[in-house]
This record gives C-alpha cells, structure tokens and sequence, in this order.
C-alpha cells in the first residue's frame, strides 16, 4: 500500500508540484488549501506524512502544527516548508514536532528523497533543514 501524504500550502502551484512529484513514484497525494481544511481532511483521514506551508493566511503553520498535534497525537511526521526562513517559527515548529523544514522553491528529486525517508524512517531524521540551495531572480 502507498504511502498517504497531506500537502497544506495555499498555493495551488505548489499543491500541484507536490502532488505531480510525488503522485508518479507511489505516493497518494492530498491537498488542503490552509490549515484549518488540513485539520478537517485530517479528523476523518490519516496520513502518514504532512508538509505544511509556514506562512498561510488565517492560521500558519505551527498554528496548525499545534492543532493537529492535539488530535494527532505526534505520531504523524510533519515536514515545514517555507519560503522564507525564519529561525523563531521554525523553532516553535519543532517543539510541537516537525521533524524538518524545505526550502521552496524544492526539486522534485529532494521531495521525493523527504517523503521516502519519512515515510519509512521517520524517526532518524532530526530536524534540519533538508533543502537545496535557495535561487535568487537576477
């Protein structure tokens, strides 16, 4: 059976991208547009991987974070993903649990090397960043 995967990212472009990534290799891919739809998909189904934007309108990241963790309870891997880094929220993000962060914007081959180590070995990964170096315009 593959592997369930919940994308939270208000970006259809970056759903799109992670489901288009990781939905060829075996992952079953499903989207929610913010965090309070992922805790709605996420109170009737379970996932055995979430990748959840930091910065989202109405409740961010480690807003959902929390949440999720109360009705999750921990056993879920989470993994950040953030365009911009920022060390306090990415700290809060792990002491309610995520286990890392990725930098958008992420390549297909780095997302799918993410997901297949979560899914299986989710407890080896200690959190850091597992990101490809950031490309600045001009």
């Amino acid at each position: 059976m593959s592997a369930t995967i919940l994308v939270v990212d208000p970006s259809p472009v970056v759903r799109r991208q992670v489901a288009q990534s990781l939905g060829p290799v075996g992952f079953y891919v499903r989207e929610a547009r913010d965090g309070w739809e992922a805790l709605d998909v996420a109170s009737r189904e379970s996932h055995d991987l979430v990748l959840c934007a930091l910065d989202m309108p109405g409740m961010n990241g480690v807003e959902f974070l929390s949440a999720f963790r109360e009705q999750d309870e921990a056993s879920t891997p989470v993994v950040m993903l953030a365009a911009k880094v920022d060390p306090l929220l990415l700290s809060r993000a792990r002491s309610y649990g995520a286990k890392g962060w990725i930098a958008k914007p992420f390549t297909t081959d780095l997302l799918v090397m993410a997901a297949r180590k979560l899914t299986s070995t989710a407890d080896v990964i200690s959190f850091r960043s597992i990101e490809m170096p950031v490309r600045r315009a001009g």
